[in-house]
């Protein structure tokens, strides 16, 4: 029995197979940012104030709290085993520590909301994705420094989860500052284009101010060269060619008819 190709077989995988493709490449990076920033939630609130909601959103909130519930869930679990080595020390700092550290978090984030919801009521602008600022101002990097050496010698897995997070959120930070800057030099490019380009493209503009390095030849009509130059960058031009005119056939004279 003589099997029956589908049409277009060929360019109907090719195209499914594309599409899967960069349909797992936008879910997988839209995930790995949630993860990011769910992670970098858990130390941001002890490092930044005044984030905007999309930034230190709900889900990210919950997910940072879990994190210091679990961290000192798992310190508490190494303090047992110290505490069979006749070392109960851990026991008893992990089960202070760790309630400390969610009551701290979840004022600390209460403390932003507030921050967010005076500046709706004043009328601040804020970016609704804004990092945010330091909270402690120039002493941020003490801060830092101390809540960790306190962590490292009362729950030294919350030390590690705080260092995780910190690491994420400053990750976090320099990406979005890199965007920012990235979005600067394309207004900054877009400007510089549009006061020169025309004059680049007649070639009477140096290469390295618009990155044009093929400006048209000037073998072309000086007329044709200013239109497309104007053409280029969105300028009214003045039509030079014009369609040959079509001149109707003769009319043939009609047959005499014969008697």
């Amino acid at each position: 029995m003589a099997v029956t190709e589908m049409p277009f077989g060929d360019q109907f995988e090719r195209a499914i197979g594309n599409f899967n493709k960069t349909t797992a490449k936008r879910i997988v990076a839209e995930l790995g940012a949630a993860i990011s920033q769910m992670v970098a939630s858990g130390a941001e609130p002890f490092l930044r104030r005044d984030m905007g909601e999309r930034h230190l959103t709900p889900t990210a909130t919950l997910f940072g709290l879990g994190c210091w519930v679990f961290s000192g869930v798992l310190s508490f679990c190494v303090g047992l085993l110290f505490a069979m080595l006749g070392h109960p020390y851990f026991i008893f700092t992990s089960i202070l520590v760790t309630p400390a550290m969610c009551i701290m978090f979840v004022a600390l984030v209460t403390d932003n909301a507030t921050s967010l919801r005076r500046f709706r009521d004043e009328g601040v602008p804020y970016h609704s994705k804004s990092c945010g600022r330091p909270r402690w101002g120039s002493k941020n990097t003490l801060v830092i420094i101390v809540i960790l050496v306190v962590l490292l010698f009362t729950a030294p897995i919350m030390a590690l989860a705080f260092l995780v997070s910190m690491a994420t959120s400053i990750t976090q930070a320099a990406q979005q500052q890199a965007a920012l800057y990235e979005r600067y030099l394309d207004a900054l490019d877009a400007q510089i284009e549009g006061e020169f380009l025309q004059e680049a493209i007649l070639g009477k503009c140096p290469p390295e101010i618009t990155n044009l390095y093929k400006p048209l030849p000037a073998s072309l009509k000086p007329e044709l060269r200013e239109n497309i130059a104007a053409a280029a960058v969105g300028k009214p031009v003045n039509i030079v060619a014009r369609p040959p005119k079509i001149t109707p056939p003769a009319a043939k004279p009609a047959p005499a008819m014969q008697t």
